[in-house]
């Protein structure tokens, strides 16, 4: 072959690899933007339950939709965006209660009270971690 083939071939092959790689990093970013909108929507639904009635804490956070969030990373991601705007932890109002929630799967524990239509009025924080299984999923 000639030098002329072999240098359009390989310019061919570069601009593939170029066209797939920019492909791809749209496809991320996609999924980085629809993350991102997750997580800010459940923390805009929880401000708005604060400001508009009386309910917080663990309740309000299961009434934003928190169990639309995809895992453990992005409802505690979630939750920093609510404490960032001078609220309260949404888990507990003491610190010391904070430590039922360590290690548990925050994600496996909402899902269970939207499963099974169960409200913190019905069972309390440390009934739903055990029922649900979620202090085993990350210990």
């Amino acid at each position: 072959m000639s030098d002329g083939i072999l240098i359009g071939l390989g310019a061919l092959v570069l601009a593939g690899l170029i066209y797939f790689a920019r492909a791809q990093r749209t496809k991320t970013q996609r999924s980085e933007d629809a993350r991102n909108q997750r997580i800010q929507r459940v923390a805009d639904s929880y401000m708005v339950l604060r400001r508009d009635s009386s309910d917080k804490g663990l309740s309000a956070l299961l009434r934003s939709g928190v169990s639309t969030l995809n895992d453990d990373a992005e409802i505690r991601e979630s939750i920093g965006l609510i404490r960032a705007r001078g609220e309260d932890h949404p888990l507990a109002s003491k610190p010391k209660k904070l430590v039922a929630f360590d290690g548990a799967d925050l994600k496996i524990m909402f899902d269970y009270m939207t499963d099974n239509h169960l409200t913190f009025g019905d069972i309390n924080h440390l009934e739903a971690i055990e029922r649900s299984g979620a202090a085993e999923q990350n210990n």
